[in-house]
């Protein structure tokens, strides 16, 4: 797994709209980034955590996706394949096992994903299967409400300039994150 460095060492601030910090860490020998985002909500941590992890079914927070299987779908661990459509470039798709957890001392959740590979979903001569690992660590606040850090790596494989990746990586990340905080607010 890629690792997410908790140090402020090596993240670079690129924009702070909406509540949402936006930051950016090179990852070692690669084109590609390692995205943070940050903010305060008012919702609870379980309000939170819940609209994140949502209905496995709805996909209305990834428009991207096309298609999804759903082989597992528990309450704390998850497993399914997505298909990504995002001309110019070729089809995507990845197998994804994620989970949460809830420190029940501390009140914290967190939520870990990454892509596997699943004997179910052979890598196809037309798709190019993408590599995604990401963390969401939801703390509660003393005031009341949340504090989330929501960390992603995306590489999306394939010949596919950085210009044509890093922009919708980005804004991929705060959309979602902007759709979970809209719902967990409701």
């Amino acid at each position: 797994m890629v690792a997410f460095s908790s140090e402020p060492t090596g993240w670079q601030s690129v924009s702070n709209e909406g509540g949402l910090k936006l930051e950016v860490q090179s990852v070692k020998g690669t084109n590609v980034e390692n995205v943070r985002i940050t903010l305060s909500t008012s919702a609870t941590p379980t309000q939170f955590m819940d609209a994140l992890w949502g209905d496995l079914e709805d996909r209305s927070k990834n428009k991207e996706v096309v298609k999804r299987e759903i082989f597992e779908n528990g309450t704390s661990s998850r497993r399914y394949w997505d298909l990504v459509r995002s001309p110019p470039v070729s089809d995507r798709d990845y197998i994804m096992q994620a989970t949460r957890a809830l420190d029940e001392t501390t009140g914290i959740y967190s939520h870990a994903f990454e892509t596997i590979s699943d004997e179910r979903k052979p890598v196809k001569a037309d798709v190019v299967r993408m590599t995604v690992r990401g963390r969401c660590i939801v703390t509660p606040r003393a005031q009341g409400g949340s504090d989330v850090v929501y960390e992603i790596f995306t590489d999306v494989a394939g010949a596919v300039p950085t210009f044509l990746t890093r922009g919708p990586s980005r804004k991929a990340a705060i959309e979602l994150l902007r759709e979970v905080k809209r719902r967990a607010e409701k």
